[in-house]
């Protein structure tokens, strides 16, 4: 019988064999700042490419819980852990243990539990194949502090929030009466590395995301949504514009903490990108700098100074991260960049149109709900059968509701 859970393979092999382990090393590392996650014992850290130096601390640690179960609670229980029906709090079986091997720090994992059943396998190299509950993942470690997921901790938040997030947008569209038009059921494979070659990119011919680790935070859930909701057809400019919309769109609906649309997955304190964009823009005195760099903006210095005018005329706040309202700052920089650069930048490949694509999908939403849009991202029927007009038209509609801020008293 293949075990689901490795620390359970370990604790019993070691039992059948009975292979002694240091305790009083344990109560050390645990007593001295060492990291609780191995005793969340999550599958994954079973592999060197993961835990690299702390292997052994985790196998010891299976073993030692493992031998303390069978001892408090007997043989049934852990005969009951192996067939999956047993009904024991491990986190209070787990701070138990701690107390019994004389650590005093309390045992509190983020993440105790809610990893269960991904099945983790090593792959290549540093690589690890994992087998989740909405998809896979091909994941090239990385132990180096420079990069993303360069330990156990990093590859259990991306899962985590990756798996929340998944969720949510499952939720979000199943209360739409055109869900069926959407791939739900898909289970991609998103396949992570840290070569700064490999684009975020959605293949829905391969059902594979592809994904440079240092932008999961932007990018995962993003591609998510077109391999739920694309078609196997060449994109057309129309396509463009409703299917980067809607994943910006879909994205920005879910929570910030589990869309990755925040900076707490790179250590950064809790907040979107553009808020420490808007922010960056004001302590710069508006000289262009960031919209520039961030989005190769002509115009950057006039489109900073119409971007904030439109965010702060429309009530929005960004004194603090709670307060700031990323909607209103895609459809201000959509303002600022449709007045400064014209039109005619709807149509320019070379700049940045990712916000301009969410300001309009979201427009859309508002006037025709989104059960609409999914059918147009779905390309059920025509733009002109669903909303009575063309894309240029819902275009020309959607900027003159951002320009008419400019019409007021």
């Amino acid at each position: 019988m293949e075990l689901e859970e490795y620390w359970l393979a370990h604790g019993i092999a070691a039992t059948l064999t009975e292979s002694e382990i240091n305790i009083e090393t344990l109560t050390n590392y645990y007593t001295n700042d060492g990291d609780m996650g191995n005793l969340g014992l999550f599958n994954a850290r079973f592999f060197s490419s993961v835990s690299g130096d702390d292997l052994e601390v985790v196998k010891d640690t299976a073993v030692s819980l493992y031998q303390y179960i069978h001892e408090t609670y007997g043989k049934e229980e852990c005969l009951r852990l192996l067939s999956g029906t047993s009904t024991l709090n491990m986190k209070e079986v787990k701070s138990n243990w701690l107390k019994r091997i004389q650590v005093l720090v309390p045992y509190d994992y983020k993440f105790e539990g809610i990893l269960k059943g991904y099945q983790v396998y090593q792959s290549t190299g540093l690589d690890i194949f994992i087998k989740g509950p909405y998809a896979n993942y091909d994941i090239q470690m990385y132990l180096d502090k420079s990069h993303f997921i360069n330990s156990p901790y990093r590859l259990e938040l991306f899962l985590y929030h990756n798996f929340l997030a998944i969720e949510e947008l499952e939720k979000i569209l199943l209360e739409q009466k055109s869900v069926k038009l959407l791939n739900l059921n898909k289970m991609p494979l998103y396949k992570i590395n840290w070569d700064w070659s490999q684009k975020c990119i959605a293949n829905y011919e391969e059902n594979i995301i592809y994904l440079q680790s240092d932008f999961l935070f932007q990018a995962q859930l993003h591609e998510m949504v077109h391999i739920i909701s694309s078609v196997s057809e060449e994109y057309t400019k129309e396509d463009t514009w409703m299917h980067e919309g809607f994943a910006c769109y879909m994205t920005t609906k879910v929570k910030n903490e589990n869309s990755c649309y925040f900076h707490d997955l790179k250590e950064l304190p809790d907040s979107t990108i553009e808020y420490l964009y808007i922010n960056g823009i004001e302590n710069n005195n508006y000289d262009g700098s960031v919209l520039q760099t961030s989005y190769g903006y002509q115009e950057a210095e006039a489109i900073e100074k119409d971007l904030v005018f439109y965010y702060e005329e429309n009530d929005g706040a960004f004194d603090v991260p709670d307060n700031f309202n990323r909607r209103l700052y895609m459809d201000a920089l959509s303002y600022g960049v449709l007045k400064n650069s014209g039109e005619e930048i709807l149509a320019d490949k070379n700049v940045n149109l990712y916000p301009l694509y969410e300001s309009f999908v979201s427009y859309l939403v508002d006037e025709y709900t989104l059960d609409k849009v999914i059918k147009a991202v779905a390309k059920s029927d025509s733009l002109e059968n669903i909303f009575f007009k063309d894309l240029a038209s819902l275009q020309n509609d959607w900027i003159k509701s951002l320009l008419s801020i400019d019409k007021k008293d």
